[in-house]
């Protein structure tokens, strides 16, 4: 029989042997149920981390819209603005002096907000001033945002993906950072009304290129001390091309894994529909925990998402050290438990040694 060597056994081996086998499969079962219950709640964890941490590059990227939208809505007030568009609403020629005047009002916006579009647009969708090249008399309605703000007169915020010929007509002051092709462009367009009759005359447009400025996502990065973030156009073809991005050095490949064959978060994020979605990617020797939202246009499709990678490096090293001391007390444990299995064996095995001794006495007669 495969067990007859432990029935040949003494009875204090048997109960040693017992009693240990009991006490080592009990540890060795609790040691494991909380492992994988540590690992699996770490991850979570880790996962509404990813999470809130992109709801704080998301506040990041609004945080420009609103100040444009905020700083243009006090200019639709100004009278020189509110003057050129009601004289070319009147089909009458703009005087040297307002256009002059009404120019360097857009691009003094220009330099204080470091944006690359302001342009004051009249009811006929044509330029009335810009801050750029001079561009008077052209139409202009990207995306149809002007007419839809001139239809219904509210102020309008959205993202908007340009392509490179528009790019080149306006000839705005391109970040140095960018590489070229389409952009995407953080829009506010503002009517400019009458201010007596409220009549809308015209729209004043702003606009900021998110590609190449790092700024957007380098403040996530110091406030959250370190990881990766980024924001992705996402072209009408949809392909997906970095618009910009910031890492610690240790994540550099990041974005590399997410451009590679890994991009399917990225395409999960747009099927999202604005909702946040997570996964785990590895890169190098490195796991990261990543989260990631689409960002919609006007008409609610998707132009961009917005990324952000925590590394595990450090829910690895907790996790370690938590498994090093659950085996330094299992050890423990089990050092008191066979200490306790010899006491009870011997305190057991001592009075049946003695009791057979006293039979075999017995029985020889003594």
């Amino acid at each position: 029989m495969a067990l007859q060597w432990f029935y040949n056994l003494p009875i204090r081996r048997k109960q040693l042997l017992g009693l240990l086998t009991s006490e080592v499969l009990s540890i060795v079962g609790l040691m494991g149920v909380g492992a994988c219950l540590l690992v699996l709640g770490g991850h979570r964890m880790l996962l509404h981390q990813a999470q809130s941490e992109l709801a704080v590059t998301q506040i990041n990227y609004n945080i420009k819209i609103n100040q444009m939208g905020f700083g243009f809505r006090g200019q639709s007030d100004n009278a020189a603005i509110i003057a050129a568009a009601q004289t070319h609403t009147d089909d009458r020629p703009l005087e040297p002096e307002l256009r002059d005047r009404v120019k360097q009002i857009l691009q003094n916006e220009v330099t204080a907000r470091n944006i690359e579009y302001a342009t004051l647009v009249g009811k006929d969708l044509r330029i009335i001033a810009n801050a750029n090249t001079d561009r008077t008399g052209q139409i202009f309605d990207p995306n149809n945002l002007v007419s839809k703000a001139i239809e219904h007169p509210q102020q309008i915020k959205t993202s908007e993906v340009v392509s490179q010929v528009e790019l080149a007509i306006e000839e705005p002051p391109l970040p140095p950072d960018f590489s070229g092709g389409d952009a995407l462009i953080r829009y506010t367009v503002t009517p400019v009304r009458n201010s007596q009759t409220q009549a809308v005359l015209g729209a004043l447009v702003s606009g900021d290129i998110v590609n190449g400025k790092r700024p957007i996502v380098r403040r996530t990065i110091g406030a959250l001390g370190g990881g990766y973030s980024a924001i992705y156009l996402r072209q009408p073809t949809g392909e997906f091309v970095l618009a910009t991005s910031e890492t610690e050095p240790q994540v550099a490949d990041l974005g590399t894994v997410l451009q590679g064959n890994k991009r399917e978060l990225l395409t999960q994020a747009v099927t999202a529909s604005g909702q946040t979605v997570t996964g785990r990617l590895k890169a190098g020797h490195r796991t990261y925990t990543v989260a990631a939202r689409s960002l919609s246009n006007f008409v609610g499709e998707p132009v961009a998402v917005l990324v952000r990678g925590t590394p595990e490096t450090a829910l690895n090293a907790l996790l370690g050290q938590s498994f090093r001391v659950q085996i330094i007390l299992a050890l423990l444990a089990l050092g008191v438990d066979v200490l306790i299995a010899v006491l009870l064996a011997m305190a057991i095995a001592k009075p049946i040694k003695h009791l057979r001794q006293t039979a075999r006495s017995f029985a020889d007669g003594d």
